[in-house]
């Protein structure tokens, strides 16, 4: 098989091998790159916050320890620092590959992972995404673990995973 476009998906500031590997299959058969990196929005977000003794002390009304929601300002911060946190990993993968003179691209997706990464090789028509493991802490490892089940039943074009 020939493989004309591929997808990477890279969720780590540290470059990972599906990236090396990926550069060497689109060097190989001339394919174009697609580096990725999904940002699951609702996944460790904060959405509330406890008081403290400082703030339950100074400002009338509010009780030591009653949770309290964060305001849509921190939470629309906190979105946006996730965003630029995943331009930065997908420019870092390319700057990285660009000793292979192959032509990458980036691409920085929002949402539920395994349904994007879906939807996006689905309307991109790629021929074969790329998934590797990451060295970050346990609860990435587990819910990056279980992406590539979800993606490899429903993706319509060949996979690798290690």
């Amino acid at each position: 098989m020939k493989y004309k476009k591929i997808l990477v998906l890279t969720n780590d500031t540290e470059l990972e091998k599906a990236p090396l590997f990926a550069a060497k299959m689109a060097k190989a058969f001339g394919a174009e790159l697609t580096v990725c990196h999904v940002v699951d929005m609702e996944e460790g977000l904060i959405n509330e916050r406890i008081v403290y003794l400082p703030e339950a002390s100074a400002y009338g009304g509010k009780i030591l320890g009653e949770r309290i929601p964060v305001s849509p300002t921190l939470i629309s911060k906190m979105k946006k620092s996730l965003i630029r946190e995943g331009i930065n990993i997908t420019y870092g993968v390319i700057e990285t590959l660009s000793d292979y003179d192959i032509e990458i691209k980036s691409v920085v997706l929002t949402g539920n992972p395994a349904e994007e990464i879906i939807k996006f090789a689905k309307v991109n028509n790629f021929d074969l995404v790329v998934i590797g493991q990451s060295k970050r802490n346990l609860l990435s490892r587990i819910i990056w673990k279980t992406i590539p089940e979800k993606i490899k039943k429903r993706i319509p074009c060949s996979m690798i995973h290690w």
